[in-house]
């Protein structure tokens, strides 16, 4: 059917709950069925409602479709051919196998049931109707038309940007997201100021600020602490002198008892350098004897004789190899330089003996000068005393201290005010900006529900919707004081009063209308209406001179209407063609009985 008109140009029916058999070629737009209770009539609106859309009105399940089948039958089916613009489309479907063609032609409209089932629009929820209308009248609810509402509206970029992915899932959905960051917003506020959010409360809150201390400023306080460091800092120079002199006096005076007991020794030290001296004079003289009686032979005549006489005391096939060269040597030289034995024996005690007083002049001499450098040192001049009295400026340097470390804590004091005050102006700002997000966040979630863009899209959708009611309403004579019509609530009216307050005739004209409003805008130009028969002999006409109406001014290409009725009504006029239900069989219609 798509989107252009169609009218059913055939229609074949077998075995479907009430209807045993129909085979009709419709003979103008509207097909009027009649018959009276239980005929089969409203048997025949559920197959044709199968044939078109493949969805079983009666029943859920596949295997449950064996009971769609008349009651004896073993098989059913419905065929519906519809004559358009595109020429002749054919739609089937078969019983019990659920075997459906033809549905695709329709898979792209969305509005299908609701001209097939004029109660259904008013039988949706509002958000369900809403979509519908968006969709029929091709409202635009795109992420950059929403996107430009909010800009206007005074919301941030990022903000609308966040938010606007969940567009394509619906107004719903985008409204819950910004309502859910509207709530991060207050659960965060609650955080920062440790109170339960209120809007009023929040528009004016801002942190408690400690007192102020009265410790003056922190400029001040810092030129007061550099001003008492560079006295204590002084100060504590001049008393490390003044103890440092006093150490040093102190250690002079244990260094000069140490140097008056070695000056008192200068004597005794020069005695003994000079007899350690004359006594060196002498074993000098003494070796040079010894060792001119040796013959200038280091090793001494005396000891080689020992050796010598040793070595011939011992086998000849004891001695080492060289011995004889050894004895020759030894005879050759004792004859030539014989010396003074007893002399030259006593060489090494008076070498030893020397070198032990040449040692002792030596240590006479560094104590002789120890004790002259004692007497020097006992000869200076003593070092200038410091005249800083050390126990008056500790007590001064302890009260500088003292100053210090108050001013510290005047500092300190002063700081943490002001940190406190700087901290409470960051509480307060940052929990008004909290405050900002919830009433942006809401702002949105506002903006994105019913009452805010959707109401403004739903408003363009619902002008032309309401127009067509308008004119449907005055040319079928219904709604004396108000047309049919659909407010931004999604509220369907008819004479001001709501649907639900509405008796069920009304409740039927109101659906009826819908039915033929959304043929139109969808491009379908087709319905189907039950139980026409639930409104009185004037309303009936009203509705025949409605769907004429329609069908003359291209509005309505086909429609299938029925009424349970005592007998087929006649002389309709050629938009009709009226058929008679009888014991589900569709047979001749009657020939001149009017209702």
């Amino acid at each position: 059917m798509g989107e252009h008109p169609v009218k059913l140009s055939h229609i074949q029916i077998e075995n479907i709950l009430g209807i045993r058999h129909a085979d009709i070629t419709p003979a103008a737009p509207v097909v009027l069925f009649a018959g009276r209770n239980g005929a089969g009539k409203s048997s025949l609106q559920d197959a044709i409602a199968l044939a078109l859309t493949g969805q079983p009105r009666r029943v859920k399940l596949k295997k449950q479709l064996a009971e769609l089948i008349s009651e004896g039958g073993k098989r059913g089916g419905v065929v519906i051919q519809a004559a358009g613009d595109t020429g002749e489309s054919t739609f089937s479907y078969r019983l019990p196998t659920g075997v459906h063609s033809g549905a695709e032609r329709l898979a792209d409209n969305l509005f299908v049931p609701l001209v097939l089932d004029p109660t259904r629009f008013a039988a949706a929820d509002p958000d369900q109707r809403r979509q519908w209308l968006f969709e029929l009248v091709g409202c635009e609810a795109s992420a950059s038309v929403v996107r430009a509402r909010l800009l206007k509206r005074g919301a941030t970029s990022e903000r609308v940007d966040s938010v606007l992915p969940l567009i394509h899932a619906g107004f719903p959905e985008a409204a819950k997201a910004a309502a859910l960051r509207a709530s991060e917003a207050r659960g965060a506020w609650k955080s920062v100021t440790g109170e339960a959010y209120g809007s009023v409360k929040a528009d004016a809150w801002s942190a408690p600020i400690p007192p102020a201390v009265n410790g003056g400023n922190l400029a001040e306080l810092d030129a007061l602490s550099v001003e008492l460091d560079g006295k204590i800092e002084a100060l504590q120079i001049d008393l490390g002198r003044a103890l440092e002199a006093e150490e040093q006096a102190h250690r002079r005076e244990a260094e000069l008892d140490h140097l008056r007991e070695t000056a008192e020794r200068l004597p005794r030290f020069t005695a003994k350098l000079e007899a350690d001296r004359a006594e060196v004079a002498r074993m000098s003289a003494l070796v040079d004897a010894a060792r001119a009686a040796q013959g200038g032979d280091p090793t001494g005549p005396a000891l080689l004789h020992r050796v010598v006489e040793a070595l011939r005391a011992i086998p000849a096939d004891c001695r080492p190899a060289n011995v004889a060269d050894l004895f020759a040597e030894y005879d050759r030289d004792y004859a030539a330089h014989p010396g003074n034995p007893e002399l030259a024996a006593r060489l090494g005690e008076y070498a030893h003996a020397l070198q032990v007083v040449q040692r002792a002049v030596t240590n006479d001499e560094q104590d002789v000068a120890r004790a002259e450098q004692a007497v020097a040192r006992l000869a200076e001049p003593a070092p200038a005393q410091s005249r800083l009295d050390t126990s008056t400026a500790q007590m001064q340097l302890d009260v500088l201290r003292a100053e210090r470390a108050e001013v510290v804590q005047r500092h300190a004091a002063v700081r943490e005010s002001m940190h406190a005050a700087a901290r409470a102006a960051t509480l307060t700002e940052t929990a008004a900006r909290h405050h900002a997000d919830v009433l942006a966040w809401c702002e949105i979630a506002d903006a994105l529900g019913p009452d805010g863009i959707p109401g403004e899209i739903l408003a363009d959708a619902l002008a032309p919707v309401n127009r067509l009611l308008m004119t449907l309403s005055q040319v079928a004579g219904w709604g004396v004081s108000a047309p049919a019509r659909i407010d931004p609530a999604m509220t369907l009216t008819l004479d001001g009063r709501p649907y639900a307050l509405l008796s069920e005739s009304e409740r039927w004209r109101v659906d009826c209308l819908l039915a033929l409003a959304i043929a139109e805008l969808s491009g379908l130009h087709f319905v189907m209406l039950d139980r026409m028969d639930v409104l009185d002999l004037l309303a009936r006409n009203q509705l025949l001179d409605l769907l004429a109406d329609r069908v003359d001014n291209g509005a309505l290409a086909g429609a299938v209407v029925c009424a349970t009725l005592k007998a087929a009504p006649a002389d309709l006029g050629p938009q009709f063609d009226v058929h008679w239900i009888e014991a589900g069989r569709v047979v001749a219609a009657a020939d001149s009985l009017i209702v």
